[in-house]
């Protein structure tokens, strides 16, 4: 964690001051929304990431799901509720960081490629480490469904602010 963002942390005029995550978030909250954006994006996708992995067994075998829609599929024809809450419950983990992701920096996030582009990214991320330790399965569905959740989340980003402009 020491030294990610290479912000100097500490008090002010010590020699000793470090470089920390932690650090830079106690500075970013008290400096602005924008701080406590990122401040909460980063807690959520950490939280996400404990949800997503930690808590999970490891498989004895390798799950990795290619077939696209296959959980929509599963519901349809089979009324698999279970698919059906999982793809759901993946499109509202992933709203709250397309809001802050926006609120972030609005100028440069508020568009809906990088939204898309962070929301692919991140959900990747969650999905080949969920492959690669056997955690759950690797599903392009997740994927998806992640992203349209940051989308969502844009969108609501959007309407919360435009709404408060009027």
């Amino acid at each position: 964690i020491v030294g990610i963002f290479g912000e100097t942390m500490g008090p002010p005029n010590d020699g000793g001051r470090l470089n920390t995550m932690v650090g830079f978030i106690y500075d970013s909250l008290s400096n602005n929304s924008q701080g406590r954006a990122s401040a909460a994006a980063l807690i959520l996708f950490g939280i996400i990431l404990v949800v997503t992995l930690i808590t999970r067994q490891t498989r004895t075998e390798t799950v990795l799901q290619t077939e696209l829609f296959a959980s929509v599929k599963s519901f349809l024809l089979e009324g698999d509720v279970e698919e059906l809450n999982h793809m759901i419950l993946n499109v509202v983990m992933f709203m709250p960081l397309g809001y802050l992701f926006v609120q972030m920096h609005p100028r440069k996030l508020g568009d809906a490629a990088q939204v898309l582009g962070i929301g692919v990214m991140l959900s990747t991320i969650i999905e080949s480490c969920q492959l690669i330790f056997r955690l759950g399965n690797c599903d392009v569905d997740d994927i998806l469904a992640n992203t349209f959740g940051a989308l969502l989340g844009l969108v609501l980003y959007k309407i919360v602010h435009h709404s408060s402009r009027k």
